[in-house]
Parts: structure tokens; C-alpha cells; sequence
């Protein structure tokens, strides 16, 4: 086997490639900013740098800070000639705010918490930097942690660039999410909720705060569970943002409140068509606002005027996917700019900038991996229809090099449940589809119901009926796939993270028909997630109910993978990361106790330290050669 060949190879070579992410334009519309960052973590912090590029594509991008600590939230300064950002680089651990010219250069240190800064925006006039940033936690007497006595909640501060003197909003005792200035520079918009955790995100309040009074006026409170992306129309009459159509699981879609109040109204898709909005940000020198819309096996952006809700297309990207999309009209000519990282099934994500009908790629962060000889395989949409006569989507990946039909097959399934595969990049350390067609397995990614892309009444089938009709979509896609010659059905693999990780570990209690599972951070007993998991109200939409509802029979634990353990039989990995706050790792530990004891294999692994993705780069090569040695063996 040569070193192309050999699956740490190509394994370490993805761990060691770059994520493009946190794109910002600049006012002028001529440039944009982004951090890179490498997939896995080598050292206990992580690095990231920032790059900059000509948004006309004319130059690729160059690197403007040296990687060698966490540079993130890039935020340009009103002349397009700075950039504010967040950086560890004074002490580990602490993001503190820098500020560096485009030219390059040193960048400089404004000292003003002594707590990790957790976003920022710079003001229209150029003159303030409003950021969050959380009080001094107070000093204990014991080494305890009393829930609810002290919160560490993100508080508005202002840095007056002229003065260098920093002063604290009063927003009251609520912990800020997001700011957002106003077009005038008089007013801030917050997003926040009642403590920190994420559990309280479903108490979301939007509300703006008057610089020159101080006052606060509360705007609403959004529906859903994580409203997010808080945005001013330009004539700073109303805010739009980001939420779900109901309280429960449902698709997201926009909202808009008038600052003089009033109820919000729904401007984006509603529940009635089978699209959803998975980003919202201004266009800069344009009073409509760019979505990001979810469609299907890709994603669209749209023009969506906040004052009408008026919304036309703007740009697909062809044979592939969009993953984070900016847009800008320049001073000159009023031309209008789109920045977007983007990619392909065998071209990663990558940021790309021009005209719409001219988008030249600058950045070329994934060359340790593009240049190991990796082989992608033939990637394709995959439609299928379920029992219930529904029409579904998916992808399937063809392996690379000669392997005769019909193809021992993995069949990957996606997390969330509201998330999706698309025609873009399938290769991560935690989405191994790629990674297993290049060693002779056709990969199929059914988009099974509660995912997104195809509207409210499709995301609302994760609502308390977890693994009913999810797991039947899956299945019916691998029938299809059988049917048509595609997959072997003496060599069926199964396997997924978190929502993925739940229905490979209530798949194999449900069918022999696979070789082989892997159980990525699953869930699997629905009550334990809403007693242990950081967003428990979420946890309990999807099992049906909490344990404290009364002495049961709980729904929940019909849909629960460990009530049905004794029936497997397929041998299964579980991986899963011992930090793990969303998933905990007791989901692992007492599903791998429960299938031991049928006498079926199973092998549990566990990562130090590690949270509900997998960040260590040792820890990633390590996951992705055991799920390769697991199928191989077996499959």
C-alpha cells in the first residue's frame, strides 16, 4: 500500500486542511474579509487566521494575520480601511479585541475586559466599537457551583475610539446574544434571553436600545427555539431576523418588527411551500436584505425587500452548494458584489467573490487534501418515493475507481434532525461519505422527514415521533437503491453523527439488514436527553414528552433506541466525545451496556475532552481509520 493509499494519508491531510468561514464585505463593497481555520485542533486552543481578497477576484487572497492564535469575528471599520477582530493571541483562552489595517502590519491591542469578548460590531460612523462581554465573575469562598446564583451574562459595552474609555449599556439583568447597530449610529438592536444557556434561547427577546436616552424598549419575543440574525432594514424602520414558523420543531423563516412596535410579521416563506431560510444578512448600499434559502439539494440566494417582503432570485450556485453568502453594491457604479463560500461534491469549500455572473474562487484552503491524490467519487442526486407515497431526495456517491455494480453501500445519515445533505462538500472528520467512496463504497444520504429544505409540514415530522417515519424514509431509499442495481443487499452499512448517531442506534433494533453500524454522539433514551442535555425543551419536542409528566408509559421511551436493545444484532461502533453537553456521553456508555449484554459486537470509543463534534486533530484521524477499519472488516 502506498501512502496515497493509505487511509491515515488522506486522513491527516483532511484534518490538516483549512474551513473558510465569518465572511464580511466591506462598506465600499471592494473587499472582503475572512478566518480560516484548520479542521482539527493540534495544540489546547485552537488557531485561526484572518485573509482579505478583492471582491472584483481580480488577485486571490492573502493572509493578514500569522495563524498562530484564534483571530475570529472579523468587522470592518466604517472606510473599509481596518478591521476589528477577536483574538486570544494576549492569553490563551481570552478572546480580547485587536484591530490591524488591511495593509497589514502589527495589529493593536484595545485593552478593555478582562472576560472573553463573545461578538462585536463596529459603529456606522467608524468612531465606537460596541461589544459583549460578560461582568468578573466574583470571587468564591468554596469550590462550588450553585446553580442560578451567578450568571455570567453578556453585557453591551462601548469603546470610544476618540477617547479610549469604555462605558456599559444598561440592558438589564438579560444575557445578549447578538447587537446590531442602527443605519443612523443612535440606536443598538439586541437579541437576548434570560441566562446564558442555550436552554433559554426559546426565551428570545428583540429589543433596541436608544444611545442618547439609554432607554430600552422591548420589541417582541420571537417564536421558535433559536432566533437568531438580527438585522436593520436601511431606513432603520424595522429589524428583521431569523426564526422557526412555530414554538416547536418547524422550518425557519423570516420575521420583521417595527421599532415603534407593533406584532411581528412573517416576510419570508411560510408554512405552506417547501422551502426554508437558513441565513439573513444586509446588503450593503441597498435597502433589500439577502437570504440564504434553503431548496431541496441546494441553496439559493434571494432579494428580500423587509418593507414589502417582496423577494426575487438572485443566484444558484451551479452543481453545487452555498454554505455562507455576503453581497454588496459598490460606491463606484452601484454594481452589486456577492462573496460566498461555496463547493462542490469534489470541490471544498472555498470562498468565492465577483459579480454574479463572474465568480472567480480566491482561496485555496484545502490544498493539503487536493494535493494527497484523493479520489472523489461520482456524486448525484438520489429521488425516491416512500410508502406513503411521498417524494424524497437524497445523494448518492458512486465509488471511485473500478468497482462493478452492484456496490456494498454505507448509508449515511444526516444530523440535526434539521439539517440536510446537498449537492456541496460530504467530507468532514465527523461526515465520512467521501472518505468511505474512495475506498470502494457507494455512500447513500437520504434526506429523511424533520430535516430542512423542504418546508414547514417536512420539518415538523421530528416533532415527538422521532425514528417513525425518519427511519422508514431511509429504508425505502436503500429498497430504491436495491431496486435499481446500485446497492448490494448482502453488503449494507449504516452509520451517522448526533440525529445520524440516534437513527443508525434505533435502525439496528429495528432490522438485521446491515453488516455493520456506526453510532456517532446518538442519542439513545430520549428521557435521560431531557434530564441531561444542555437544550432539554428541544429534546423533549422530538422524544414526545419528559419524564416528570407522570409514572408512564412514556412516548419517549417507545421511541428510545435502549428499550429495544435486546433486539440487536448488527455488529456497531459508538463513538462518542466525553465533554459532551448536547449528546452526553452517558447515551453512549448505557446503549453500549445494553447491547453487550445481547452478546452482539460492540465496541465503544470515547474522546477526551471532546464536545459534540470532534475537534482534536489526533482524535479525528483516529475516528475516521477506525469507521473505514469498521465497515472494511465487515461490509
Amino acid at each position: 500500500m502506498t501512502s496515497e493509499d493509505d487511509p491515515k494519508h488522506i486522513a491527516e491531510a483532511l484534518v490538516s486542511s483549512h474551513r473558510p468561514t465569518e465572511l464580511q464585505i466591506s462598506p465600499d463593497g471592494m473587499s472582503v474579509i475572512w478566518s480560516a481555520t484548520p479542521y482539527g485542533k493540534t495544540e489546547d486552543h485552537p488557531v485561526s487566521a484572518l485573509w482579505i481578497a478583492p471582491t472584483d477576484g481580480a488577485t486571490p487572497g492573502k493572509q493578514l494575520t500569522a495563524g498562530t492564535a484564534n483571530d475570529v469575528s472579523p468587522r470592518w471599520s466604517a472606510d473599509s480601511r481596518q478591521i476589528a477582530f477577536l483574538s486570544d493571541r494576549a492569553s490563551r483562552g481570552t478572546a480580547s479585541l485587536f484591530a490591524i489595517s488591511i495593509d497589514g502590519g502589527e495589529a493593536v491591542q484595545h485593552d478593555v475586559s478582562d472576560s472573553s469578548i463573545q461578538a462585536l460590531e463596529w459603529s456606522p460612523d467608524g468612531r465606537t466599537i460596541a461589544f459583549v462581554s460578560a461582568d468578573e465573575a466574583p470571587e468564591q469562598e468554596m469550590d462550588a457551583n450553585v446553580y442560578g446564583e451567578w450568571w455570567p451574562l453578556g453585557r453591551v459595552r462601548l469603546l470610544h475610539l476618540d477617547q479610549g474609555e469604555v462605558t456599559t449599556l444598561d440592558t438589564g439583568e438579560r444575557h445578549v446574544r447578538e447587537i446590531a447597530w442602527s443605519p443612523d449610529g443612535r440606536s443598538i438592536a439586541l437579541l437576548t434571553s434570560p441566562t446564558p444557556e442555550d436552554e433559554s434561547h426559546g426565551q428570545s427577546e428583540v429589543s433596541v436600545v436608544n444611545l442618547q436616552t439609554g432607554v430600552v424598549s422591548s420589541l417582541c419575543s420571537p417564536i421558535g427555539l433559536m432566533p437568531s440574525s438580527i438585522v436593520w432594514s436601511v431606513d432603520g424602520q424595522s429589524i428583521a431576523y431569523l426564526t422557526s414558523q412555530r414554538s416547536s420543531v418547524s422550518a425557519t423563516t423570516v420575521y420583521v418588527v417595527d421599532t415603534s412596535g407593533g406584532e411581528p410579521v412573517r416576510i419570508g416563506p411560510g408554512p405552506d411551500v417547501t422551502v426554508c431560510v437558513n441565513g439573513l444578512s444586509a446588503i450593503t448600499g441597498s435597502d433589500r436584505l439577502l437570504l440564504s434559502v434553503a431548496d431541496g439539494l441546494t441553496t439559493t440566494l434571494d432579494l428580500i425587500d423587509p418593507s414589502t417582503g417582496s423577494r426575487e432570485g438572485f443566484y444558484r450556485y451551479p452543481d453545487g452548494d452555498i454554505h455562507l453568502a455576503r453581497a454588496a453594491q459598490t460606491d463606484g457604479n452601484g454594481e452589486m458584489r456577492l462573496a460566498s463560500i461555496s463547493s462542490t461534491g469534489s470541490s471544498p469549500p472555498e470562498v468565492h467573490v465577483g459579480a454574479v455572473e463572474n465568480q472567480r474562487c480566491v482561496s485555496d484552503h484545502h490544498q493539503p487534501l487536493m494535493g494527497c491524490g484523493f479520489a472523489f467519487g461520482k456524486q448525484e442526486p438520489f429521488y425516491w418515493t416512500s410508502s406513503d407515497a411521498l417524494e424524497l431526495d437524497g445523494i448518492l456517491i458512486r465509488p471511485s475507481g473500478d468497482v462493478a455494480e452492484p456496490y456494498p453501500t454505507i448509508v449515511q445519515i444526516h444530523g440535526g434532525p434539521y439539517g440536510r445533505c446537498t449537492m456541496g462538500w460530504n467530507l468532514t472528520p465527523t461526515h465520512w461519505a467521501q472518505y468511505m467512496a474512495a475506498h470502494g463504497y457507494a455512500v447513500l444520504m437520504p434526506n429523511y422527514r424533520g430535516g430542512q429544505g423542504h418546508g414547514d409540514a417536512f420539518a415538523s415530522w421530528g416533532d415527538g415521533q422521532v425514528g417513525d417515519m425518519e427511519f422508514t424514509d431511509v429504508m425505502t431509499a436503500v429498497d430504491a437503491a436495491i431496486e435499481r442495481g446500485i446497492a448490494d443487499p448482502d453488503r449494507l452499512g449504516i452509520g451517522g453523527w448526533s440525529q445520524g448517531g440516534f437513527l443508525t442506534a434505533w435502525g439496528v433494533t429495528q432490522t438485521n439488514r446491515f453488516r455493520a453500524g456506526v453510532m456517532g454522539a446518538g442519542v439513545s433514551d430520549w428521557g435521560m436527553m431531557v434530564m441531561t442535555s444542555d437544550i432539554p425543551t428541544f429534546e423533549s419536542y422530538l422524544g414526545g414528552g419528559r419524564p416528570w409528566d407522570g409514572p408512564g408509559p412514556h412516548r419517549f421511551m417507545q421511541h428510545s433506541p435502549i428499550s429495544h436493545a435486546s433486539n440487536v444484532r448488527t455488529p456497531l461502533l459508538i463513538l462518542h466525545g466525553e465533554n459532551d453537553a448536547r449528546v452526553p456521553v452517558s447515551q453512549a456508555i448505557g446503549y453500549h451496556r445494553a447491547v453487550r449484554e445481547t452478546g452482539t459486537e460492540s465496541v465503544m470509543v470515547t474522546y477526551p475532552r471532546e464536545p459534540h463534534g470532534i475537534r482534536e486533530a489526533d482524535h479525528q484521524v483516529d475516528l475516521l481509520y477506525r469507521v473505514r477499519d469498521w465497515y472494511i472488516s465487515r461490509v
